[in-house]
């Protein structure tokens, strides 16, 4: 398509999930290497906590000892998380 035609956002072949989900780990990347001290990360989400996790690990942190990090929601994929987060729920 040319640029014009083409519909805003990611492109049909990249899922739209994948690029938000890159974006978010490239975030908690770099404030994980701005902030060298930080012991931890409230993600607004757990898809954010995990994205957090791959970052983390990826830098050669250790998640708990080096910096703990919490999502919100507790979606079913952060029972898959490795290593385990904490996650928040509201229960109305």
């Amino acid at each position: 398509f040319p640029a014009r035609l083409r519909p805003p956002g990611p492109r049909p072949s990249q899922p739209p999930h994948l690029g938000r989900s890159l974006q978010q780990q490239r975030a908690a990347r770099l404030l994980l290497r701005r902030t060298p001290r930080l012991t931890a990360l409230f993600c607004a989400n757990d898809e954010l906590a995990i994205g957090a996790l791959q970052s983390a690990r990826a830098l050669g942190l250790n998640c708990a000892a080096d910096v703990s990090i919490i999502g919100f929601d507790n979606i079913n994929a952060s029972l898959l998380a490795m290593p385990p987060f904490t996650t928040g729920v509201v229960i109305r």
